[in-house]
């Protein structure tokens, strides 16, 4: 029998060619030699990608995600060498009882921002990450929850669903040939549920425990473990498709678990279509893939920005914007921005948010976008893939936005992300969407409260094309006050140098008398008056006070405090209002306001929100507060 087997192999061997390209009927005509599958494929080798910045050393999250205690720190371990990698990691390990351990020095924070804590699963940075970054998630999850034979075949063993299938694509993105299979768990008898089971074998050291490792050196290197082969080719109906070519020597792809599908783009294809028709909407983008995926739409953009430094630069010209419209309404006397093709509103698209989570400049910008930028019709529409807390660089820009469209994801954590704490189980079941169905999408918003599925729209790049052009030449421009104040250098609250007294929305703005009246004159903002005692704000550092100081006009009470009033010290609010107006054009932090009152940073930020409901701040870049003087009389302090 051994003989005939080996007679058999060796046959196949002699006759295989090497690679070339066949056709799926040349393959079907061929598809096997007798019992001998005749076709393969080789088994793609580990995907690149480069170093990411982890919060959780990735073996130590590994060990965690097999044999941890999925609502709290601890770990149950038999093998000191774990605990002693987990100590090398810069964690502390305390122990518990018989065999388990907790470890500290904030790693229980950590699994928290992460979002698996008490909900346990790969995110989706670590699935690409470096290699060497994911094989030692691999071991962590290996020396754990991972089996060796005598022979060296591997398993991984758990009875998650989810952890299942992204430890599968975890191991093939390493260029490893896998398999998953299922098989009812019993314990003592009883059903325990389903059970998945990983198997396969290679010559990467997917252990790091040494009595592990010994048995998977063991076994050999086997040609079978390099190739994938056909086993069928099966008909199926003909539909409408389009062909592709990778602009690559070889014009090879990946497709499939290696490499997740995502349809995040198309959907904003939709989105811009709409926009893009729209006279009273100007459009801006930030395409952070090197501007692939908005410059079929660029005729239609007023501007793109393609590095995270240029959309940092765009989403702050947008702040600018919103901050000046917050004026001019202020001045009119104006709840909201009156959006017209003269006057249209802004919208920003960001396609891929991820490589603007390090940029602190940008996040300052989205959150303030996404918290005031509806009135003054500034809107923010963002985009991701990574939908976690650490990949969007705050937690407060998601609950922010009114409008949430999430398509699949790979766990109910990161469908809460999106839609909200506690969606997942209230029936926004993400995570569930098949695979094979792109575009299908949960909404949130006014008027779509409830879990139900949708589909979007499919806009082809040949749509997109003939969208773009059939809408250049006809797309309107951002306003005098809006280009004015998304100028780098615009100041805040005064008009351009030689401009008429009137209203740059162009009607004259007019006094209770009936008569034209000057915009407030720029000292209100570029000119201190006075500080408070200790006060850290002033003018801009390495440079005089732009100009004379302002003259401190009456109030309603003719006091002649000024618009503000005079600081005591015995009036945290008195000092909030004075340091404001001495900031001028530098505005004020939370943090300087606290100083400069003696209050804690809560009270400051109710009191700036009072403030902004009525007009009297804004909220301009880098979380920073401006002044806004009051039209006529002055704002009074009790």
């Amino acid at each position: 029998m051994r003989a005939s087997a080996f007679r058999n192999a060796y046959g196949q061997q002699a006759k295989r060619t090497g690679p070339r390209i066949v056709t799926t009927e040349q393959i079907r005509s061929t598809l096997k030699d007798g019992v001998h599958t005749n076709h393969a494929v080789r088994v793609a080798g580990p995907l690149t990608c480069p170093d990411a910045d982890l919060p959780v050393d990735p073996y130590v999250l590994g060990c965690w995600l097999g044999d941890g205690t999925t609502t709290s720190g601890e770990i149950t371990a038999a093998d000191p060498e774990i605990l002693e990698a987990i100590r090398e990691a810069g964690f502390s390990v305390k122990h518990y009882r018989k065999l388990a351990y907790g470890i500290g020095s904030g790693f229980r924070v950590a699994l928290r921002r992460l979002g698996v804590f008490g909900n346990k699963h790969i995110p989706s940075v670590y699935l690409r990450a470096s290699c060497q970054q994911r094989l030692a998630l691999l071991q962590g999850l290996m020396d754990t929850d991972g089996t060796v034979s005598k022979i060296g075949s591997c398993e991984f063993q758990i009875i998650h669903r989810v952890l299942a299938e992204q430890a599968l694509e975890l191991i093939i993105s390493l260029g490893i040939k896998a398999r998953l299979r299922t098989r009812t768990a019993r314990l003592n008898g009883r059903d325990c549920g389903t059970a998945y089971r990983i198997k396969f074998t290679t010559q990467t050291p997917v252990f790091r425990l040494p009595r592990k490792l010994l048995r998977q050196k063991q076994a050999g290197d086997r040609s079978t473990q390099q190739q994938r082969y056909i086993v069928d080719v099966r008909p199926v109906q003909s539909v409408p498709v389009r062909c592709i070519q990778v602009d690559s020597p070889s014009h090879l792809y990946l497709a499939g678990h290696g490499c997740v599908p995502t349809h995040n783009s198309g959907v904003l294809n939709v989105v811009a279509a709409e926009l893009a028709a729209c006279p009273d909407v100007v459009l801006w983008g930030c395409d952070l893939k090197h501007g692939l995926e908005l410059g079929p739409w660029e005729p239609v953009f007023g501007r793109v920005a393609a590095t995270p430094d240029q959309a940092a630069d765009l989403l702050e010209a947008a702040v600018r914007v919103q901050a000046g419209r917050g004026q001019e309404m202020a001045r009119r006397k104006l709840r909201t921005w009156p959006t017209s093709p003269a006057t249209p509103a802004l919208v920003v698209l960001v396609d891929e948010h991820k490589p603007l989570a390090g940029s602190k400049r940008a996040i300052e910008a989205i959150e303030t976008l996404t918290s005031q930028g509806r009135a003054m019709a500034v809107s923010l529409i963002d985009t991701t893939q990574y939908p976690t807390v650490p990949a969007l660089g705050s937690s407060l820009i998601a609950p922010q936005c009114a409008v949430k469209v999430c398509l699949r994801v790979n766990t109910p954590g990161e469908a809460n992300v999106i839609l909200g704490p506690g969606s997942a189980s209230a029936g926004w079941k993400a995570h569930e969407i098949p695979k094979g169905k792109p575009g299908t999408l949960y909404l949130d918003a006014p008027g779509a409260d409830s879990p139900r599925l949708a589909r979007a729209y499919h806009v082809t790049d040949a749509m997109v094309g003939r969208l773009a052009r059939a809408h250049t030449g006809r797309r309107p421009t951002l306003d005098p006050v809006s280009r004015q104040a998304a100028s780098p250098t615009a100041g805040l609250g005064h008009n351009p140098p030689g401009s008429p007294p009137h209203s740059r929305l162009g009607s004259p703005m007019r006094s209770p008398g009936g008569s034209p009246t000057d915009s407030p004159p720029a000292a209100h903002w570029a000119n201190p008056t006075r500080r408070p005692p200790g006060s850290p704000l002033g003018s801009p550092a390495g440079r005089p006070p732009a100009g004379p100081p302002a003259t401190p006009s009456p109030g309603p009470g003719g006091s002649g405090r000024g618009p503000v009033g005079t600081a005591g010290e015995d009036d945290p609010l008195a000092a909030l209002l004075a340091a404001l107006e001495a900031a001028g054009e530098r505005g004020a932090t939370v943090a300087e306001l606290a100083v400069v009152t003696g209050m804690r940073k809560t009270w400051v930020y109710e009191r700036l929100g009072d403030l902004a409901t009525a007009g009297r701040v804004v909220r301009g870049p880098h979380s920073r507060w401006y002044w806004h003087a009051p039209e006529e009389g002055g704002l009074q302090t009790r």
